[in-house]
């Protein structure tokens, strides 16, 4: 990467810089091969610019879409037929901006016809260029091409800012638009409003009146009742203080005693004091410290209250207030110990009524307000249906046949309005029938046309395996898509995938879920680590309810093993020759563009397996419109029926084991229109891998001895040290073209999950009995020499674990439900 960046010295054009406020630019070139291996050196690039840029995460990834739409698209068109050229990126870099041109001596392309901000007239346009060059105008906030002697120059600009739409939302109509002018140019009627002025004000004096009556009602009373509740509060207040007292009492326990006169004193502002006096009138506890001990010397008329009776009589305390004070006797059994006293501000208790009366007056006014205003509601309410009528009726005599009166109803109005409903309907059915399939036709065929173009048209090779597709498009545009993906020269990834949603939308997010795959794939052998990087492209931009769920398997041709990831997808089905054994392959993941509260929690679901097919094997990775395919007797296809039938014809390669599918899909399914499409990937090892790396020997020999190619060029085209040719070189010229073939161990790569038989054996004892846990059952098999493989008590609990029965209790359900059932 060459980098020329200019400096901000304090230089004259500095100077003239900060004064014209332009922003310093800095400017990155790179220039590499046109091929599609290179392509992963120009994500790395644009990845470091745009970091140092400034954009967000969610920016970088659409620059990064953009840039790989627009690059793949030279290397596969502008240099077709045509010796690979070069590939130049310029990127000036700027405070708030990054410019990008991408600079080819390629065949150019009609740039202007490939305007299509409609996708409706997407089918009209043709597939030259129409989605990718709309796909990557989406993503960038200008961009312009330019065929010019010197090349081609495709010119992009990104602003550092947030936000986007997301696939599949329709955007707000602009003033002036068809619709915006239609609901504009109906003026509510206000011609019935009258009415209701005319009937406010004497309903509005009614309920004012009403109101009125029942406030001084209440204002009477409100006094009395409070009061009187103010004392009753007091009252059993005392009671319990004299309950409270007994046993203190007894004991002489005058630190409690004043402790709990003195808190309830502190937490209830109208007492004035609150104190306990024994039989002999000493004041035992009092909520006055300094009253302690002293001798209480009742006023005339006092009166002492009897076994379970409380006392209330006003005095004038030492500040001349009246005082309340309550009495209650204190008894043990038939023995009295004393009497409890609490006393009683007459002042607070009207300031509790002086405020309760300000309240008083202002839920009186809030009630006269409200019940003005609903007065008015409901005058509004009644004359409505008479204003919609009337809208209803000028509507029509602007020639506007579909409109409807919104009248939900059973009285005369709410008759009136289907009447005119009906009518109108009648008129305008016949020709918003005919728009509407035709508007629905029109967007099943974009989505179709957008569909098909992102299926690979033809298979790929590798070296050591058979792989073949099928896929058939039901009645109604669904989401199903797999994919072919060269990581590197020897490795190959299969991408299966459903989406949710349909049309238009399904169409885009597939389109997404292509292009993220295609751009992260590249050079990178971890599934899962692919997985999720496509989820952190698509998630943003995917319409809220839509998700994809996704199977993707990496092909080794050298290491001969296979690794792959599920994101929620179907099972991965292999069928393993050597013990007749069907597995079903699963691991666990959340489905991509779900919008996870923890952007980790996707990545941290997903985990990836590795398998090693042997001779014979075949393995099928498939979408559910397979086994939901339906005949007309609505009857399912089923995963039984998959599995018999690959039982049946695993001997076949995989070209013709798809075929033979196919054939008995249709047979099944008796040309039955389908609701889902209907799309699976096939592998079958064709060769073992001692004899790959036999055949990449002979071709190392090949290259050096009879295409001239050099020792070292050979060895880095293929891979290999120039110290293993040399060493191969004198076992070949020793003991001849055989010695090149080593019979290689083949190190099995452990299955990490059980066939369906060893799984039904497992299942079965725990129907046998529940209670048995993964040694028991381990034990219990092992007797019965169920199986030719040994299941360990850890094989057994794994698959528990998946089966969500590694507890006691969850079997225990499991058995009763089947039972039931």
């Amino acid at each position: 990467m060459r980098t020329n960046e200019s400096e901000g010295k304090e230089t004259l054009a500095g100077i003239l810089s900060k004064l014209f406020k332009k922003p310093v630019v800095q400017k990155y070139e790179i220039e590499v091969t046109a091929e599609e291996r290179h392509l992963g050196e120009i994500r790395d690039f644009i990845t470091q610019v745009s970091v140092e840029t400034g954009f967000s995460q969610h920016e970088i990834n659409n620059i990064k879409l953009a840039l790989d739409e627009a690059c793949s698209n030279v290397v596969r068109h502008a240099y077709k037929g045509m010796e690979p050229g070069s590939l130049k990126l310029e990127v000036l870099r700027r405070t708030d901006e990054m410019e990008v041109v991408v600079i080819d001596r390629g065949k150019s392309f009609e740039w202007k016809k490939s305007k299509t901000p409609d996708l409706n007239r997407y089918v009209e346009i043709g597939k030259r260029g129409g989605l990718g060059i709309w796909f990557i105008r989406k993503l960038m906030d200008d961009a312009d091409y330019k065929s010019t002697r010197q090349g081609n120059r495709l010119r992009l600009l990104k602003k550092v800012k947030a936000g986007g739409k997301k696939i599949g939302q329709v955007p707000a109509l602009p003033e002036g638009s068809a619709e915006t002018t239609s609901a504009v140019a109906q003026p509510k009627q206000r011609r019935m409003s009258s009415v209701s002025i005319k009937y406010l004000f004497p309903v509005t004096i009614s309920v004012a009146v009403l109101v009125l009556v029942i406030f001084a009602y209440m204002f009477s009373n409100q006094a009395k009742s409070m009061r009187s509740e103010i004392i009753s509060s007091a009252m059993e207040a005392t009671r319990r203080l004299a309950q409270d007292s007994e046993n203190y009492l007894l004991k002489h326990d005058d630190l409690h005693l004043t402790g709990l006169v003195k808190t309830m004193v502190q937490t209830n502002t109208k007492l004035a004091y609150a104190f306990i006096v024994d039989n002999e009138n000493l004041i035992y506890a009092h909520s006055v410290t300094q009253k302690m001990f002293k001798s209480f010397t009742p006023g005339p008329g006092f009166k002492l209250p009897k076994k379970q009776e409380t006392v209330i009589q006003s005095i004038q305390d030492g500040n001349k207030k009246e005082v309340h004070n309550i009495s209650a006797s204190i008894y043990l059994g038939d023995m009295r110990l004393g009497t409890a006293h609490i006393g009683v501000l007459e002042d607070a208790i009207l300031q509790d009524i002086k405020t309760g009366r300000k309240n008083a007056v202002l839920i009186f006014f809030i009630a006269l307000a409200v019940s003005t205003s609903g007065a008015y509601f409901l005058m509004a309410f009644l004359i409505a249906p008479i204003r919609k009528l009337t809208d209803g009726m000028l509507a029509v005599s602007q020639g506007k046949l579909d409109h409807r009166i919104m009248i939900q109803s059973n009285d005369e109005f709410g008759q009136i309005a289907n009447v005119f409903n009906e009518m109108t309907q009648k008129f305008n059915a016949a020709q918003h029938n005919l728009l509407e399939q035709e508007r629905l036709q029109q967007e099943m065929q974009v989505a179709q046309e957008i569909q098909h173009t992102l299926l690979p048209r033809e298979l790929p090779k590798i070296e050591g395996y058979e792989v073949a597709s099928y896929y058939r498009s039901a009645k109604e545009v669904g989401g199903d898509y797999f994919d072919f993906v060269w990581v590197d020269d020897n490795v190959l990834g299969v991408a299966v995938a459903d989406v949710s949603g349909k049309g238009i939308p399904g169409s885009l997010v597939m389109t997404m879920i292509r292009t993220a795959l295609r751009l992260e794939a590249r050079g990178n052998h971890n599934a899962t680590e692919v997985m999720d990087k496509v989820n952190a492209f698509v998630t943003r931009d995917m319409k809220k309810g839509m998700f994809v769920t996704m199977f993707y398997i990496i092909l080794d041709a050298r290491r001969r093993v296979i690794n792959y990831s599920s994101a929620g997808h179907n099972p991965m089905i292999l069928y393993r020759e050597e013990n007749e054994e069907v597995y079903f392959l699963k691991p666990r993941g959340f489905p991509l563009g779900i919008d996870l509260p923890n952007p980790d929690l996707f990545r941290k679901s997903l985990t990836q397996e590795s398998v090693k097919l042997k001779k014979g094997d075949l393995l099928l990775v498939y979408t559910d419109g397979i086994t939901e395919a339906m005949n007309p007797r609505r009857e399912q296809y089923g995963e039984q029926r998959l599995i018999d039938l690959m039982k049946q014809n695993h001997k076949l390669s995989a070209e013709d084991f798809i075929g033979k599918l196919s054939d008995d899909i249709v047979t099944f399914t008796e040309d039955y229109p389908q609701n889902d499409d209907i799309t699976c990937v096939a592998v079958k090892e064709k060769m073992m891998a001692d004899d790959v790396q036999f055949n990449l020997r002979r071709k190392l020999f090949y290259l050096v001895e009879e295409k001239g190619v050099s020792v070292r060029e050979a060895c880095r085209h293929l891979n290999v040290s120039t110290t293993t040719y040399y060493r191969l070189k004198q076992l070949r010229d020793k003991h001849g073209i055989k010695a090149l073939r080593s019979n290689i161990a083949r190190k099995d790569v452990q299955m990490q999950q059980l066939s369906l038989a060893e799984r039904q054996q497992i299942v079965d004892a725990v129907m046998r009995n529940p209670l048995f846990g993964s040694k028991r059952i381990s034990e219990d098999l092992a007797k019965m020499k169920r199986g030719k493989v040994k299941l360990s008590p850890k094989m057994v609990y794994q698959e528990l674990k998946r089966l969500r029965l590694s507890t006691r209790e969850e079997r225990e359900e499991y058995v009763a439900k089947k039972k039931v059932d």
